[in-house]
């Protein structure tokens, strides 16, 4: 994307780029801050971020009120276009692994108050890889309450290919479910 942003962006002086997200800071700041690497206007991805948040924000800002990409896989992914630009990877070099466990350390419902059933959903680019509830019913965090807060809940074989999402439900009566 960057490189054939760079393309339009050199066919004519006149050309623009707009780049907006919901909240313009995310999935634009990303390609802004991947832009300025891969042009050369800046050579680290942390230059990126700090320049990006300082054009971002308004003026007089304290530091925790900075707009800036926060998600951890646009900051992963920014780091990777920093490799990339600086030191050429080879992405093939990249290959899947398998999942087999999600360990939860001190998931809620293991104070001892009550017990809660939980469900456990793995997506990749919104397709549904795993849906513990379909596959095993919900999970008990009393479980975890026997083995120092610690949850284990097994997950047979997911093969993790790219970035992906897991999302923790905790189950509620009838059809409320709370994401955690």
């Amino acid at each position: 994307l960057c490189e054939a942003a760079s393309e339009f962006l050199n066919r004519k002086s006149d050309n623009v780029l707009a780049i907006h997200c919901q909240g313009g800071k995310g999935r634009t700041g990303l390609f802004n801050c991947a832009m300025m690497l891969w042009t050369g206007f800046l050579e680290t991805a942390s230059e990126a971020q700090d320049y990006f948040s300082r054009r971002r924000t308004q003026p007089g800002s304290s530091r925790h009120q900075q707009q800036r990409i926060s998600s951890p896989s646009q900051i992963r992914y920014l780091g990777y276009i920093e490799k990339i630009v600086w030191s050429p990877i080879d992405p093939a070099g990249f290959h899947p692994v398998l999942l087999h466990r999600i360990r939860l350390h001190h998931p809620p419902g293991t104070d001892g108050t009550e017990s809660l059933m939980l469900s456990v959903v793995i997506e990749r680019h919104s397709v549904v890889l795993y849906d513990h509830c379909k596959a095993h019913g919900p999970v008990l965090t009393a479980n975890a309450a026997h083995n120092h807060n610690v949850l284990d809940i097994d997950v047979g074989t997911v093969l993790i290919d790219g970035d992906i999402s897991v999302r923790v439900f905790v189950l509620k009566t009838g059809a409320e479910q709370l994401q955690l």
